[in-house]
């Protein structure tokens, strides 16, 4: 009987376990983000994958050398994504550089009218949101890192993810 009773306690708790997760993210010693409960939590090598019901985000720090496959940019890392969302020549870059800037910043969908910045504190945080896809790119520049953060889902998402962002 008290073998009986042991085993149905343990098949109980197996079956009463509920999830639970931080719901904080700490990005560095200043910020970090707050977030609701997500239906899924996955991690790849290098990707944060939060799931929600009917929208997601992926994080992860900007790496200079896997921004693109073959170009360390290593050193321009800020001044070559902050140009994705400024839309005028970087006289500092070569052609190159600027046209590759140019087409990522068409590839994201940025407009004169569609980029968001914010500053918290000594952070900033630029982003901008394409409404034809329904995904959002955002970046947070921190004192020692690049966030970058993709939204997949509404533009009222990827507004309040924003939000969740703060200091620390």
């Amino acid at each position: 009987m008290k073998k009986l009773t042991v085993l149905l306690l343990l098949v109980f708790s197996l079956f009463s376990v509920t999830q639970s997760f931080s719901d904080r993210l700490v990005l560095s010693s200043k910020l970090e983000m707050d977030y609701p409960s997500p239906v899924l939590i996955s991690h790849t090598e290098d990707t944060l994958i939060i799931k929600y019901e009917n929208w997601s985000f992926l994080h992860n720090i900007v790496n200079p050398q896997k921004i693109y496959h073959t170009i360390d940019l290593t050193g321009l890392e800020k001044d070559y994504i902050l140009s994705i969302f400024q839309q005028k020549t970087n006289s500092s870059f070569p052609e190159w550089l600027n046209a590759l800037s140019r087409e990522q910043a068409k590839e994201f969908g940025v407009t004169s009218s569609n980029v968001l910045r914010k500053k918290i504190n000594l952070s900033e945080i630029v982003g901008v949101y394409d409404k034809k896809r329904s995904s959002g790119y955002l970046y947070v520049f921190d004192e020692t890192k690049i966030h970058h953060f993709v939204i997949y889902g509404s533009e009222e998402k990827y507004n309040l993810l924003i939000t969740y962002i703060k200091e620390r």
